[in-house]
């Protein structure tokens, strides 16, 4: 992590025309050790847990970030002046993760080894959760990680795990990663189509008295994949996969929620009168999707997250009557239901 953090302050000295000298790294370095020694912690717990269960860890770990095969984002979103903190750990922390997500032969051991080293892997993905939440780092590893172990935990749960399985559910990620790092966008779509048939195949045909919901397992694995990859096209696949099953429709409010609120439709009191104007105009190839989608499970789906945005909009307001604002939700449904028609 010091080698790390030493490159970065090179790199910022350098771009900002600031004296690089050893005094000011020595103190820089040590500012940040003591400022950050809790977090720095974290990684520390994070290493050793897994480093009593995978041999060859911190050579695995070195040759990731030396072969620069981690990307850290900058945007919008992650500011470049955020890097100078934030870049350390989320290097750090991606290409120790990327060990446990992306390496199938390190699940080649027997059942119950797999099964240890499952159970580490939650306690890594707790301390992960808490750098997360500390940092943004928008770790594609840590949402591949909550997959994985989900997935996992449905295969034990139900009698289905063993180190082929396994080893098939890693691999996904793996191939992911790669062509993530490619940007082979057609590729990667591929992998989810190939991935989401053999899911089918493992788990989708258990019988009616196993407790594993698998249209409630495969939409939260499908909602973690609409979140850590936005490219357009590889969410259009998504929405395509979940609007061909009604089992999965139901359990993907989350999903069809960001794509209305990416569409412009806003709780705000300011920006109310638009969204009726927006919801005809917006142009998104996942927007028009669910508009010329003919589906009442979808149509229940969607009017519900309008009731609660509606009531949302209505709290804002905290001066109306009771029976007003009652009076007030009948119109809204009413209006929007009148211009569904009309868009039909």
């Amino acid at each position: 992590m010091i080698d790390i953090r030493n490159k970065i302050i090179n790199s910022y000295l350098d771009k900002n025309d600031i004296s690089n000298n050893n005094l000011l790294k020595m103190a820089s370095i040590i500012n940040w050790i003591e400022c950050y020694s809790e977090e720095i912690t974290y990684l520390q717990e994070i290493f050793l847990k897994l480093s009593a269960k995978i041999p060859n860890l911190f050579e695995s770990i070195k040759k990731i970030i030396s072969s620069e095969q981690i990307e850290y984002e900058i945007s919008n979103r992650n500011p470049e002046y955020i890097g100078i903190v934030n870049k350390v750990f989320f290097l750090s922390l991606d290409s120790i993760l990327r060990i446990i997500t992306s390496k199938p032969e390190i699940y080649d051991l027997s059942l119950d080894n797999v099964y240890e080293l499952i159970k580490v892997n939650k306690e890594v993905l707790q301390t992960a959760l808490k750098l997360e939440e500390v940092f943004k780092l928008r770790s594609k590893e840590v949402y591949s990680l909550q997959e994985i172990l989900k997935l996992l935990t449905a295969l034990y749960s139900n009698k289905l795990a063993d180190v082929k399985n396994v080893k098939k559910i890693i691999e996904y990620f793996k191939e992911e990663t790669i062509y993530l790092k490619n940007s082979s966008i057609k590729t990667l779509c591929s992998n989810l189509e190939d991935f989401y048939k053999t899911l089918e195949k493992m788990m989708g045909n258990l019988p009616k008295e196993n407790d594993l919901d698998f249209y409630k397992l495969l939409s939260m694995i499908l909602f973690e994949e609409f979140n850590k990859i936005p490219n357009e096209e590889f969410r259009k696949l998504i929405l395509d996969k979940i609007l061909k099953k009604n089992d999965l429709i139901k359990n993907s409010a989350q999903i069809i929620n960001i794509i209305i609120d990416n569409g412009g439709i806003d709780c705000n009191p300011d920006s109310i009168n638009e969204n009726i104007n927006n919801i005809k105009e917006e142009a998104s190839p996942l927007f028009l999707t669910l508009n010329k989608t003919n589906n009442v499970f979808l149509e229940e789906v969607i009017i519900d997250i309008f009731e609660r945005k509606i009531i949302k909009y209505f709290e804002i307001i905290p001066d109306l009557e009771e029976s007003e604002l009652k009076h007030l939700i009948k119109l809204c449904m009413g209006k929007i239901k009148k211009e569904k028609i009309k868009l039909e």
